[in-house]
């Protein structure tokens, strides 16, 4: 009696269908790692997304006011609130001055910020450095600007100035020139 002959096809230990179509065998799970890969570049593309926007979430509130109530909500479970943008690039000082008053050690300090956007940009933070006829540091001083009554923010295209008195004395030499600098600290 003559025994039948079970052909078995072998599996393939590589999942490449291509591969395994020349070899005469199936698959072994061809589709599963290939979907679990797309699945988790998919995953991982959109997480990157989502840290992204959330990064931008400032931005994205004022560039498009119709995200700003979930980027709002999301802030509030989250701990945080949105803040005005902050674009330094987009702030410019319109106008500085620094001139000597009559009285000894007194100084009046002038200031004219521009928003160079369509958008409302943070107000910044203003570093006020003092120098000597050979242009040596006698003086550096960071300034907040709300102390002079500044709003939260310059509007799109908006300006903001500030004249104000400044008081200095110890200094090793007199004031002949001065820097000032805008920034987000």
């Amino acid at each position: 009696m003559a025994k039948a002959a079970v052909r078995l096809r072998p599996r393939c230990p590589r999942p490449s269908p291509a591969l395994c179509a020349r070899r005469g065998a199936r698959p072994s799970g061809a589709g599963l790692p290939c979907a679990a890969l797309v699945l988790g570049s998919l995953l991982g593309v959109g997480a990157l997304a989502g840290q992204v926007m959330w990064g931008q979430r400032d931005a994205l509130a004022v560039q498009h006011p119709s995200l700003a109530p979930a980027l709002q909500a999301l802030c509030a479970m989250a701990g945080c609130e949105l803040q005005p943008r902050r674009q330094i690039g987009d702030v410019v000082i319109g106008s500085s001055g620094f001139r000597q008053l009559p009285r000894s050690g007194q100084y009046q300090w002038s200031l004219s910020l521009e928003n160079r956007s369509d958008f409302p940009v943070a107000m910044p933070a203003v570093e006020l450095t003092l120098t000597d006829a050979q242009d040596k540091l006698l003086l550096r001083r960071v300034i907040r600007l709300d102390q002079f009554g500044a709003p939260a923010q310059i509007e799109g295209h908006g300006e903001w100035s500030v004249t104000a008195p400044v008081e200095v004395q110890g200094l090793e030499a007199a004031v002949a020139g001065y820097r000032a600098l805008v920034f987000y600290p």
